[in-house]
């Protein structure tokens, strides 16, 4: 497991709290062993036979265990008090599988491509282009187990388009919602909600802010200063590159911004909300020039300069740009100023419309709204600097190959809502982990 910490520490104290997560991850895996021993029902005798074994790095599409053999078990555990509908990925070697759960009965599944980005991410340790994906409910506070095996008759069929005219647009959809690319740009340009017939313009890019690299001031860990407020988009004026993979279960559009940045935007089969998975890094700093990147949504929702973050994932803040409530707020940093803690979701609103757009990060993240209808998050940073607030290093991680850090996460992201609908929203709560029985 290679593990990073955003925040404030030395390199050498980031080492030591990786180890200690690791330590506690790994006590925590055994003591799950021991509690899928009893599930199974496997005797003391049989242990030598029964290996279960986790699967950390399933973010970036690597397991051993699904990888290196043909047929094994899926585990999965609902941490939550109420049913979870999830899906499921992992890499496989094989492009024909049965898929089964413990009655026997067989489970829908597809096989998706991985992105060429998270196939060259350094800590991938996998040859694998591909992977499983299986879509199920999973009852509350309990263990739910399928089995996996190669089959010969055919997969389920995928379609892969990677070539488009002028002006053609692209569209993945559901039940649900609906997601609209122009591929002449390969953005994103429209979102519909089907339940309620409501279309609004979303557009969704990538860009940064060039560090303050003044002799005087240093955008570092501690703070964030951007040397204009205006933006650069990461792929500059270049079209971004489009491939769309449409299955049963899911249906993808995987977006190439740049060398450094890509991202897999999918909606499954009967889900009220679009998934967009970003990976960003190493980031280019060939130009000497620190990058601070966001994530950036434009919409046609008019929210009049207010915005709402969570407050440490509970009661939602209303945050107005450039006021402060309780003094007479002058602003000097029009950007930082206005960037604020996302725990769990950023919301802008229209009022007049009765509309929201919901962006739910899978991990805490700096964000804000700087203009009508846009929502930006902070991905990743590479400073050039120390700011000279007390780490005494810039911001510069780097990967197993010494080379920049890459970062993949994924936003949960709403269609325009009635208002009352956002908190349906949760990410799910959900452990995983393969294994092996006698005769498999």
């Amino acid at each position: 497991m290679f593990c990073f910490y955003s925040g404030t520490q030395k390199k050498h104290v980031l080492k030591d709290y990786c180890q200690l997560l690791s330590n506690g991850t790994h006590e925590c895996q055994y003591v799950l062993s021991q509690a899928y021993r009893k599930f199974w029902g496997v005797s003391d005798s049989e242990v030598k036979y029964v290996t279960s074994q986790f699967c950390p790095d399933l973010n970036i599409s690597s397991c051993h265990v699904t990888e290196g053999r043909s047929q094994f078990l899926v585990t999965l555990y609902n941490t939550l008090s109420w049913p979870v509908s999830i899906d499921v990925r992992f890499p496989v070697q094989f492009k024909q599988m049965t898929v089964t759960n413990w009655n026997g009965d067989e489970a829908p599944y597809q096989i998706v491509p991985v992105h060429e980005h998270i196939q060259r991410i350094p800590e991938r340790v996998s040859n694998v282009d591909s992977e499983l994906v299986m879509l199920t409910t999973l009852p509350p506070m309990s263990i739910s187990t399928f089995v996996v095996k190669p089959h010969e008759d055919e997969v389920a069929t995928v379609q892969y388009e990677d070539n488009y005219g002028l002006n053609k647009h692209l569209v993945i959809e559901n039940e649900h919602l609906s997601l609209t690319f122009d591929t002449s740009s390969g953005l994103l340009v429209r979102m519909t909600n089907k339940d309620s017939a409501l279309t609004e313009s979303v557009s969704q890019d990538f860009n940064y802010y060039e560090a303050q690299q003044d002799i005087h001031r240093f955008s570092g860990a501690y703070v964030f200063i951007p040397k204009h407020p205006a933006t650069i988009r990461v792929s500059g004026e270049k079209k971004v590159n489009l491939r769309l993979v449409k299955g049963p279960l899911v249906q993808e559009i995987h977006q190439t911004f740049s060398p450094w940045v890509s991202q897999v935007i999918r909606l499954y089969k009967g889900s009220k909300h679009a998934e967009f998975q970003w990976t960003v890094g190493p980031i280019d700093d060939s130009d000497r020039q620190g990058k601070e990147v966001i994530s950036i949504f434009t919409t046609s929702i008019v929210n009049s300069d207010t915005f709402y973050t969570d407050s440490n994932g509970r009661e939602l803040m209303e945050r107005v740009k450039d006021v402060r409530d309780t003094w007479n707020y002058q602003p000097k940093d029009h950007v930082s100023g206005n960037y604020y803690p996302v725990t769990s979701r950023i919301i802008i609103r229209d009022p007049e419309k009765n509309v929201q757009l919901t962006v739910l990060p899978d991990r805490p993240q700096g964000g804000s709204s700087l203009g009508s209808g846009v929502v930006e998050l902070m991905v990743h940073r590479k400073l050039l600097n120390d700011d000279g607030l007390g780490v005494g290093e810039a911001l510069n991680d780097v990967g197993s190959d010494k080379e920049g850090v890459i970062y993949t996460g994924t936003y949960i992201k709403s269609p325009p809502w009635i208002v009352e609908i956002w908190v349906t929203h949760m990410l799910p709560d959900t452990m995983c982990s393969v294994g092996f029985l006698p005769g498999l």
